[in-house]
Parts: structure tokens; C-alpha cells; sequence
């Protein structure tokens, strides 16, 4: 039996179900009205929302009958080094959009692993196809991106969730998941999360929480 994990499952769609950034969420959904999203850093903590937001980014731009082939994410911490960069980037960057799309988007998860020179390559790249593609950055250390990509940028900081925030989105998961979960034992996740809101999430599915036996939770 797979297990799903639930905070894939319960990623949210929208950026009004997004927790705890109402500053940034609000920002960035003026200018998703607008049609002004320019190459974007999203930077703070893990567990957070950005890489969530980034996905939202893209599907209020481009989902289409389930689709979205003007979008292309990266995990940075598995593909960092120049070599990738040139190939996996560079090919989805230097071709224009398809249909009627304005841009690609591309999503570049863990953007400080990448290393020094593929961070060049990457800001050449940015410049050379700025009128092909959009590049969003999900960034835990800032202090690691080179400040020409910085300089290209608009940059957005995400906050660690407060304790009430996380315990919202905990109590949701729990009803839709058919956990019986008190309150207290709500909070003490929450409060062992430290504002990781994936951490927390983690927490609860490991729990050893009384279920619906009528359903498989996994499938």
C-alpha cells in the first residue's frame, strides 16, 4: 500500500488557502491580477509556503485541461551543478512559450544549492530569455544566491507560522483525514513544529491516532 503523503495531498490550491503569509500572499495575488509577475525569490525557514505558493503561481497561470506544459519545476538539491543547469534550465528557457502564454515559468526548489558557477550560468541565462521566461526561486538561505540573480528579482519574505496557524491547518487535515485528535494534542504538535508547518503535518500522519477502519486513508 502506498502512503500518500499528506502534506502532498493537502497542498493547497489556492492562495487564499495558504497559512500564515497573509502580506505576501496578498502582494503577490495583485500582481498575479495585474499580469505583472516578474522573476520571483521566495525566501525564509522550511515548511512555510513558498515552494506551495510558487505551485499556485503557476497553476492561476497555466493549468489548462490538467496541463500546464509552459511550467517546468527543479529540485536545486539534486540537480545543482553547471552541467545541469545548462541542460535541464537552459533548453526550457532559450524556446519561446507555447499557445498563447506571455512566458514560461520555471521553479527552481533549494535555488541555494546551486554552486557558484551554475549560478552564473543561471543569471546569463535569465537575462539572454527574459522575454521567453519567468524564474522563481524558493530560497531558505538568501545569503547563498549571488547577488546578480538578486538583482534581477523580486523578492518576498516568508515568515515562520505562529502555533494558531499551524493548529488551523492541522485541525483541517485531521477532519478531512477522520482523525480523532484533541485539541491539546493539536496544540502540542504545533507548538513542536517551531513554525514548520511541514514538520507539523509530518507530525500528525505519524501519529498513532484512531481511524476510520470503513476507509483506506491511503489510497
Amino acid at each position: 500500500m502506498s502512503k500518500e503523503l499528506w502534506t502532498e495531498r493537502h497542498r493547497p490550491k489556492t492562495l487564499d488557502a495558504i497559512k500564515g503569509q497573509s502580506s505576501v500572499i496578498q502582494q503577490i495575488g495583485e500582481k498575479l491580477k495585474q499580469g505583472e509577475i516578474t522573476n520571483l525569490i521566495l525566501k525564509g525557514p522550511p515548511g512555510v509556503g513558498k515552494t506551495t505558493t510558487a505551485k499556485v503561481i503557476a497553476k492561476v497561470l497555466y493549468l489548462e485541461n490538467g496541463e500546464m506544459i509552459n511550467f517546468k519545476e527543479m529540485n536545486a538539491g539534486d540537480k545543482r551543478k553547471l552541467e545541469d543547469i545548462r541542460k535541464l534550465v537552459g533548453d526550457f528557457m532559450r524556446y519561446r512559450p507555447w499557445g498563447k502564454a506571455k512566458f514560461k515559468l520555471l521553479l527552481l526548489d533549494k535555488a541555494e544549492s546551486i554552486t557558484k558557477d551554475a549560478q552564473e550560468a543561471l543569471e546569463r541565462m535569465m537575462e539572454e530569455c527574459g522575454n521567453n521566461c519567468r524564474t522563481i526561486l524558493c530560497v531558505n538561505d538568501i545569503e547563498r544566491i549571488e547577488p546578480t540573480i538578486r538583482s534581477r528579482c523580486t523578492e518576498y519574505q516568508f515568515q515562520p507560522l505562529t502555533e494558531k496557524d499551524i493548529a488551523e491547518r492541522l485541525k483541517e487535515i485531521a477532519i478531512a483525514q477522520k482523525i480523532q485528535i484533541s485539541d491539546e494534542d493539536i496544540m502540542k504538535i504545533a507548538t513542536k513544529g517551531r513554525g514548520d508547518l511541514r514538520k507539523s503535518i509530518n507530525n500528525l500522519q505519524m501519529g498513532n491516532y484512531p481511524r476510520d477502519e470503513a476507509e483506506d486513508l491511503f489510497n
